[in-house]
């Protein structure tokens, strides 16, 4: 998601793992979140999805003392039931949202398929008991922070990369129609890289056609119209473009870095779903070959109709 704060904002960003307690009380995440805004005064926005919330401050506000304020803050009924009442609100109105309706079909028999917003009745089933024990969960998990002049700051992450991720393996393939038109979403785990670069090598070769990449922490969904699915096996087409693509995705990406929120925020995610800088991605894109490119598209034109 992109932030739509100016480029040189001087703002520190906080990311808490959406808790595994969030599998049984759909909401309890988003509802987290909103107490978290309401009680510490430094926190101005955030917002939460499907693997965690993203807490925003104007503040020069550390790690340590987030933490603090999180320990710290008191939560009472009138709290409870006053971001119920907003939450329950965002829920019914971004139900109705083009953008909503169209990434619940991406996912479709995923985990992902479900909103990160949570569901009515659970986030009216919650109680104080329920927020308290949400909040111990988070005091023991891994929290990024990283402030307005990049210096990262992490709890409960490991300070090591982990091992490189499998090689891309794809998952599952998705048909459906949406707004007079029929879409694929074809469903990668694994070293998902690739699809940053094939994703705007289709685009610019056939710009009438909508491809979008979606990432989450443990998949990631490349989709496209259903006309576009047979071009992906033409490598001599692709050939002539990819070098080209490829420089202009990495200009686009430096560029990135003055706008220092938005790399801010790319940043943090690769640090969470990988254990690895974005600038690493980046390395990994630039170095990959012509080869594995048009393998992981292969994937997809082949894949059983």
């Amino acid at each position: 998601m992109k932030l739509k704060i100016g480029k040189n904002s001087k703002i520190s960003l906080f990311l808490l793992p959406v808790s595994i307690r969030e599998e049984v009380n759909r909401g309890l995440s988003h509802l987290f979140e909103h107490l978290l805004i309401r009680k510490i005064p430094f926190l101005i926005d955030g917002y939460t999805n499907e693997d965690y919330a993203l807490l925003k401050s104007f503040r020069i506000l550390t790690l340590q003392g987030f933490l603090k304020e999180m320990r710290e803050m008191t939560i009472n009924a009138d709290d409870l039931l006053t971001e119920k009442g907003t939450v329950i609100a965002e829920i019914r109105e971004k139900q109705t949202l083009t953008n909503e309706m169209f990434f619940t079909k991406v996912w479709t028999n995923t985990g992902y398929s479900r909103s990160p917003l949570g569901e009515i009745d659970s986030v009216e089933s919650i109680t104080l008991m329920m927020v308290e024990e949400y909040r111990s969960q988070l005091l023991e998990q891994g929290i990024l922070a990283i402030d307005y002049l990049n210096n990262l700051s992490q709890h409960g992450f490991e300070s090591q990369n982990m091992e490189s991720p499998h090689p891309i393996k794809r998952n599952s393939l998705i048909r459906f129609g949406f707004d007079g038109k029929k879409y694929i979403s074809v469903v990668f785990s694994g070293d998902r890289d690739p699809l940053f670069l094939i994703e705007k090598l289709i685009h610019e070769t056939f710009p009438r056609y909508s491809i979008t990449h979606s990432e989450k922490r443990l998949a990631s969904a490349l989709v496209f119209e259903e006309e576009l699915r047979s071009k992906f096996a033409d490598h001599e087409l692709f050939q002539k473009r990819l070098k080209k693509v490829r420089q202009r995705f990495l200009k686009d990406a430096a560029k990135l870095q003055k706008n220092s929120l938005n790399f801010r925020l790319n940043q943090m995610e690769s640090l969470f779903f990988y254990r690895k800088t974005w600038m690493d991605r980046l390395m990994r894109i630039k170095d990959m070959s012509d080869e594995e490119i048009f393998a992981v598209m292969d994937l997809v034109h082949a894949y059983p109709s």
